[in-house]
């Protein structure tokens, strides 16, 4: 009775009864000693294949995990970078607020541009444009009653008045003084003396130094 067994994932066993001649080897015991030898190298083999196989797909992922636990450090950095912007930002604007406890008055020199404007893109510069576009429609305005209402001059020129311009405009605003001075700075009429007082200046002469096609021209650009 010969019995082999070879271990691996299930345990095989063979089981022979040889009979032979006396004194004579029997051939098929070498034959199955060749069997199991070579058997057992095509099993060894195998598993050494797949241990083989399994560290490669582990050295595999371990190369697909590392540029990902790489990328999420960085978006970690990243966030953290934008979140102390924000706040420096956050920051900086307060410094320009007088209710903060991070205000820095800033002190400009008095040839500075930026002397007497507001801070760009605040809300006191937004009402100060508008403000402004105000007043240049009401001294439009104003050049065209004097244009409408006034006669011309040996010079060619428009004049009113400063009595009837008054009667006139009172209806329309109550600061026609204050809309002339302004107009006058702009080169837009011309009068005598610093300011006009109502009943003791009605008889002084108001002149329009914009023509026509000017008045015009400037409407277009404030609707635009």
């Amino acid at each position: 009775m010969i019995k082999r067994r070879i271990k691996g994932p299930t345990t095989l066993t063979l089981s022979f009864k040889i009979e032979s001649v006396k004194g004579n080897e029997p051939k098929i015991l070498n034959l199955l000693n060749n069997s199991n030898n070579n058997l057992s190298q095509r099993i060894l083999f195998k598993y050494s294949e797949k241990s083989i196989d399994y560290s490669q797909s582990i050295m595999a992922s371990r190369v697909d995990l590392a540029p990902r636990h790489f990328s999420s450090a960085q978006n970690v950095q990243r966030a953290v970078q934008k979140m102390r912007e924000r706040e420096q930002k956050a920051i900086n604007e307060r410094k320009n607020d007088v209710y903060s406890k991070y205000f820095i008055p800033k002190k400009y020199s008095k040839n500075s541009l930026e002397y007497g404007k507001p801070p760009p893109g605040s809300l006191t510069e937004m009402r100060a444009k508008k403000a402004a576009k105000h007043i240049f429609n009401e001294m439009l305005q104003l050049c065209q009653i004097i244009e409408e209402y006034g006669h011309l001059n040996e010079n060619k020129l428009i004049i009113i008045n400063f009595g009837h311009l008054f009667n006139i405009y009172e209806y329309i605003s109550d600061k026609v003084v204050g809309i002339l001075i302004r107009a006058r700075k702009h080169g837009m009429v011309d009068f005598e003396g610093e300011i006009l007082y109502q009943r003791r200046d009605e008889e002084k002469i108001i002149k329009l130094l914009l023509s026509h096609e000017k008045i015009e021209e400037y409407i277009k650009e404030l609707n635009n």
